[in-house]
C-alpha cells in the first residue's frame, strides 16, 4: 500500500550505536538472570536457552517469586523443541519466519513472541530484585 511504501522509505536496518541493535537501554541490558542479560540469552538457540534454564540455579528468595516464570520458559522452549525448532534464536524477526512459510510458521512464530515477553517478565522481575534487595 502507499503508506507501507512511505513508512518504509523512512526505515532502516542499521543499527544504533548505543544498543548496537539489542532495541534496549543500557539499564535493562545491565540487568542479567544467571550471569546474562536478555539480548544474550535472545541470541542463544531455542535448545541452548533451554539448557539454560534448565541448569539455572536461583536462591530460596528468587526461588519464591520467579519459579513460575523460569517454569513458563521451560515449557515455551520445550515445546519449540519439541517441534524440531531448537536451532531458531528467540532474537529472529518475524520477517525472517514470514519469508519461510507464513501459513505453518504463524503458530511458531506466535510462540516465539510469548517466551520472549515471558522472558522480560523474568528479566524486569530480577532488575526490580537487585534494586530492592537488601544491603
Amino acid at each position: 500500500s502507499l503508506i507501507v511504501s512511505l513508512i518504509e522509505a523512512y526505515m532502516s536496518d542499521e543499527k544504533c550505536p548505543a544498543c548496537h541493535g539489542e532495541r534496549l537501554k543500557k539499564e535493562s541490558l545491565s540487568v542479567t538472570v544467571g550471569g546474562i542479560n536478555i539480548a544474550e540469552l535472545c541470541h542463544k538457540s531455542v535448545a541452548k536457552a533451554l539448557e539454560f534454564f534448565e541448569n539455572l540455579e536461583i536462591s530460596d528468595r528468587d526461588k519464591l517469586i520467579g519459579e513460575q516464570i523460569i517454569k513458563e520458559i521451560r515449557s515455551r522452549l520445550g515445546f519449540l523443541k519439541s517441534v524440531g525448532l531448537e536451532y531458531l534464536t528467540l532474537s529472529r524477526s518475524a520477517d525472517y519466519l514470514a519469508a519461510v512459510n507464513a501459513c505453518s510458521w504463524s503458530n511458531v512464530n506466535h510462540e516465539i513472541c510469548r517466551t520472549h515477553c515471558v522472558l522480560v517478565m523474568l528479566y524486569h522481575y530480577e532488575g526490580i530484585a537487585k534494586v530492592t534487595k537488601p544491603f
